[in-house]
């Protein structure tokens, strides 16, 4: 499962990345694939943290899944303000924003089919998510 999170996480990231450059060049700044970075560590930690569970605490995945969700989205906040505050200047903030927040709709949508595809494991396995 972390080899398949590498690659769409990668491929979505670059492809969002080159649909960013070639539609609006003027808002593209060098540092769009730190947020890609940023989405992959996330991603790889909370597919450990719902892999673990689905294995050993089938009762406390939908807890871990949406405890990741919240941390998830305060470390963005964090992320977000650290970036702009020490990292992108005055002219990339709008589009750093843009970006930051598309990426995190579409890595929740692939996170949510990540957690659909282990809770549909654990059901198959005969143990009730």
């Amino acid at each position: 499962m972390f080899l398949l999170i590498t690659v769409v996480y990668i491929t979505a990231g670059f492809l969002g990345g080159l649909l960013f450059y070639t539609l609006c060049p003027g808002f593209f700044f060098p540092n769009y694939y730190v947020i890609i970075v940023f989405y992959w560590i996330i991603g790889v930690i909370t597919n450990y943290l719902l892999d673990n569970a689905s294995r050993t605490r089938l009762d406390k995945l939908l807890s871990i899944y949406m405890m990741s969700r919240v941390i998830k989205f305060l470390l963005m906040i964090l992320f977000l303000a650290l970036f702009i505050k020490l990292v992108i200047d005055y002219a990339h903030r709008v589009p750093f924003v843009i970006a930051l927040m598309g990426n995190y709709l579409l890595y929740t949508f692939l996170e949510l089919y990540i957690y659909y595809l282990y809770n549909k494991r654990a059901l198959k396995n005969g143990k009730d998510a």
